[in-house]
């Protein structure tokens, strides 16, 4: 991530934005799950079963989202080895979740996968954590920042003298 309160801060507002996108996408999955598979034809017990995966996927889909933007940002920053470790990890970890979780079913599979993501995001968390300066964050902000300027000894009519 970019160095300094720069980074943070757009780190801050990505967190904030997939966050919104993606509860709005929980909410629209969870109130129109059944209108959703309707739409593409879906009947009886496949209908159901369909609005049952869109409504158990709406918490993965906020996670996802946050974890993917967040990722951006630190693919752009060049730290991309790091994310590359925490995504396989959770790949690994969530294929062994849903092994385990199966026999509960469809909410058995979503479960798998939301909680996978929740580890993928927490590692993800840490490492934007320690990104943050912390003496950025004791700084004494009650005085303006000034640069100390040093004058300079050079004679004005010497300088172009000098620069060639």
């Amino acid at each position: 991530m970019p160095d300094g309160e720069g980074g943070v801060s757009v780190g801050r507002q990505v967190l904030l934005l997939a966050g919104s996108l993606g509860l709005t996408a929980l909410l629209t999955l969870l109130a129109a799950g059944p209108w959703i598979m309707q739409a593409f034809g879906s009947e009886g017990e496949v209908a159901d079963a369909g609005a049952v995966y869109l409504r158990c996927l709406g918490p993965y889909l906020v996670l996802l989202a946050c974890f993917v933007a967040l990722g951006g940002v630190f693919e752009g920053s060049g730290d991309s080895p790091a994310l590359a470790r925490i995504t396989t990890c959770g790949v690994v970890i969530q294929l062994a979740l849903a092994y385990g979780m199966s026999g509960l079913g469809m909410p058995g599979i979503c479960l798998a996968i939301a909680l996978s993501m929740a580890l993928q995001c927490a590692a993800i968390a840490r490492m934007y954590r320690r990104t943050e300066q912390p003496e950025a964050a004791e700084r004494d902000r009650s005085r303006p920042e000034t640069a100390a300027a040093e004058p300079d000894s050079t004679p004005a009519d010497n300088r172009r003298a000098q620069a060639q």
